[in-house]
């Protein structure tokens, strides 16, 4: 018996049925369920000799005529392709394929442009899977099909699965023996060239897909290449384009050229072409305000992490953005605090925020809908901001916001706000504990739903077990008072997670300071308390925690 999940003789009455699978079955996933119990057989140490006795081509050339159902067809093409990735088996495989008539491969060079999505995924998943083999009998394979050709018509499919394959297959093929593919490098300047308002969405999809591989190819003649060929002034048009996928997609390929980039001047670019759109009085001022928030979060969440960007000069307009986002969250909420000035704030920065505040004008703070979609693109600056770095002014902000009644209102904002303030704290602490003492007063909103006061939980078991009791009894004693209070809450899966951090605090820590906590902070009542509660999760958390 082989070392898998299912045994030879099962594995092959299957695959003798495989040609006779019938056609008239509606559930497309009932084909995906077969290819993936075949898949088992793979992990035998001797499956591609045993397939290959029992006439595994012969099996799957039967699936291929011109009667076949294209669903079998397609599970026996895919199936081949990952009998080629088996390791220090799979060139057997390959090798057998590439005897006699070949009749798979022509099958496969013949059928690249089915009229069927799952026939043309099939024929891109088996090149991709050869492209290991990296011998001319590929090479030969992919000049069959006019390769370049092949993955453009494949880019731009009108099947999501497809064109994710073929980005696939052009990120296995785009680098090979030490050198970029200039057949490749001609199909992404074809494709990147194209005159902007000539293309199509599904062509500025196709483009955008191409950064994401390229991007993804660690080899620093690939990332130069990348870099010039998705330039900030080619990207700008990307991310004010009408759809909304479109935009979303280019940001992010935004934030991997800040990843990459050791161009330091690259900043500047990219917050001058961010708010090249604000100054245009037209019914998208609002989509180009959200652009440039999210553009200057990329700016604030990459810069610290990129080695060739991380400057003082970077790092301190870095600290401008934060400033301008600060400034934008007091101006919605209508809060009175003097947000200090940076000298990292350049002029393209400062257009951005005055653009933004008076984009709000005559809003009403924290109640229209563009006023919050803008606060909440700013909180993303602040808590990026607040990943890296501890700043006590910033902090003093994020502490008024979270206790502005107009933020509590709005879910979405509040988790923004309480995920900075984490941060900070996170980071705080390994400074000096006193920076904690703000959290048994934070864990007592009761603004803040289960989601959030769980990662308040999890901070004050990392930080308890950090300290010395000295350091910590004081704390413990406030954080005691809090979660009593947490425990009444009118919420049940408040209350319930209040009882799983009691029970995690006697499981984790050292009993002198659960005690600290739990019987000299007076909760057993509260825990025995809560085994009447009316909700069952919250008896069995109590019962758990008792």
């Amino acid at each position: 018996m082989a070392n898998t999940a299912i045994s030879p003789a099962v594995m092959r009455g299957v695959l003798e049925q495989l040609p006779a699978m019938s056609g008239k079955i509606v559930d497309d996933t009932r084909h995906e369920k077969v290819l993936s119990y075949m898949r088992l057989f793979l992990e035998s140490p001797t499956c591609i000799e045993q397939l290959l006795g029992w006439k595994l081509l012969d099996i799957v050339e039967s699936c291929l005529q011109l009667n076949s159902d294209y669903r079998v067809s397609s599970v026996a093409i895919r199936f081949l392709g990952d009998c080629l990735a088996v390791p220090h088996q799979g060139r057997d495989a390959w090798l057998a394929i590439n005897r006699g008539d070949q009749c798979i491969l022509r099958w496969i060079i013949e059928n690249v442009d089915s009229q069927h999505a799952l026939v043309r995924f099939a024929c891109l998943y088996f090149i991709r899977q050869a492209a290991v083999m990296a011998d001319e009998r590929f090479d030969g394979l992919v000049v069959a099909v006019d390769y370049q050709r092949f993955i453009l018509r494949r880019l731009l499919d009108s099947s999501y699965f497809v064109v994710t394959e073929a980005c696939a297959l052009l990120g296995s093929m785009f680098y090979r023996s030490g050198s970029m593919d200039s057949v490749l490098c001609g199909l992404v300047e074809r494709l990147v060239g194209r005159r902007f308002d000539a293309q199509s969405t599904p062509h500025k999809m196709a483009v955008l897909a191409t950064a994401v591989v390229l991007f993804a190819i660690r080899e620093e003649p690939v990332r130069d290449y990348a870099l010039e060929q998705f330039s900030q002034t080619r990207l700008q048009m990307y991310l004010f384009d009408d759809d909304r996928l479109i935009r979303d997609k280019a940001l992010d390929i935004l934030e991997l050229t800040l990843r990459l980039s050791s161009d330091s001047a690259c900043l500047a670019q990219v917050v001058e072409s961010l708010g090249s759109r604000l100054s245009q009085r037209t019914a998208k001022r609002k989509v180009y305000a959200l652009v440039a928030l999210r553009g200057l979060a990329a700016i604030v969440k990459e810069v610290p992490v990129n080695s060739a960007l991380c400057s003082p000069e970077a790092l301190s307009q870095c600290l401008g953005i934060v400033h301008s986002a600060l400034a934008i969250l007091l101006h919605v909420y209508g809060i009175q605090h003097q947000v200090p000035e940076s000298a990292g704030t350049s002029e393209a920065l400062a257009a951005i925020e005055m653009e933004v505040l008076d984009l709000m004008d005559g809003s009403q703070p924290g109640s229209s809908a563009i006023a919050n979609s803008i606060a909440c693109e700013a909180a993303r600056v602040v808590r990026e901001h607040c990943r890296t770095t501890f700043d006590q002014r910033v902090f003093a902000v994020l502490e008024q916001l979270l206790e502005n009644k107009a933020v509590q209102r709005n879910a979405q904002q509040l988790q923004l706000v309480l995920d900075a303030i984490i941060h900070s704290l996170r980071l705080a602490k390994q400074a000096s504990f006193s920076h904690l003492l703000v959290l048994p007063s934070i864990v007592a909103n009761f603004a803040i739903q289960a989601p959030g006061l769980k990662l308040l939980f999890d901070l004050v078991l990392e930080s308890i077990s950090d300290q010395d009791d000295a350091d910590s009894a004081q704390f413990v004693q406030l954080l005691a008072q809090s979660v009593k209070a947490r425990l009444a809450d009118v919420e049940w899966e408040v209350r319930d997670t209040a009882l799983e951090f009691i029970s995690a605090s006697a499981g984790t820590l050292e009993w002198t300071r659960a005690r600290g906590l739990i019987a000299d902070g007076d909760l057993l009542d509260d825990v025995v308390s809560a085994l009447s509660d009316t909700e069952e999760y919250v008896r069995a958390s109590g019962a758990q925690a008792l």
